[in-house]
């Protein structure tokens, strides 16, 4: 039985292509490494919920579509308060079997998977880089972080070719409607690995 905080409902399988057809919509307002005429989705805050939320944009849309994920703590990315790197350490363990960890309703068998054949182990301790993961282990927090990081990278190299991901440091200050959009203020936003700046959203 799989824990229902820990995967995808059919409603919420909807819902995010529900919103990756709406974002396909909205008004384009393209910036440089863009398709010419993508729309923008900005997330604001790269924990687990911004991250999840971009992972399932990227495997839903299908239409020029770019999507920004601005963090303004390094420490938190990808894991927010409860596993980001800033906030756990190794002996900080999840509180759900391994076996019961998901980010794809349909693919209960995801986080084992990537854990026992996938995940790049030389930053973990000895304790952990050679062990195999059953149903019932125990999994550290951290572990957990680098599961939803590299599914994020996977998710955004294989989405439509169209669709393009921008990580972005920095702080959202204020969100305002125009022109049947919305744009966002950031005082400072620097681009991670690369990535595009980008401000203002659609």
């Amino acid at each position: 039985m799989q824990n229902p905080a820990m995967q995808d409902s059919p409603s919420q399988d909807r819902g995010m292509a529900d919103m990756a057809r709406q974002a396909s919509s909205m008004q384009p307002d393209p910036v440089g490494g863009a398709s010419p005429g993508a729309r923008r989705v900005t997330i604001v805050g790269a924990g687990f919920s911004g991250t999840v939320s971009a992972i399932r944009l990227l495997h839903f849309a299908d239409a020029p579509l770019e999507i920004c994920l601005i963090e303004r703590e390094e420490g938190y990315r990808y894991g927010g308060i409860a596993f980001g790197w800033a906030s756990t350490n190794w002996e900080h363990m999840l509180n759900i079997q391994a076996g019961r960890i998901t980010l794809r309703r349909e693919r209960p068998e995801d986080f084992l998977e990537w854990a026992n054949g996938e995940a790049d182990r030389s930053d973990w301790p000895q304790k952990w880089q050679y062990h195999t993961f059953g149903v019932a282990c125990v999994v550290p927090r951290r572990i957990f972080r680098q599961y939803l990081a590299e599914r994020l990278r996977d998710a955004a190299a294989d989405a439509h070719a169209e669709v393009t991901l921008r990580e972005l440091t920095g702080e959202v200050i204020d969100v305002r409607g125009q022109g049947g959009g919305y744009v966002s203020s950031t005082p400072i936003s620097r681009p991670r690995a690369g990535c595009t700046t980008c401000s203002r959203t659609r």
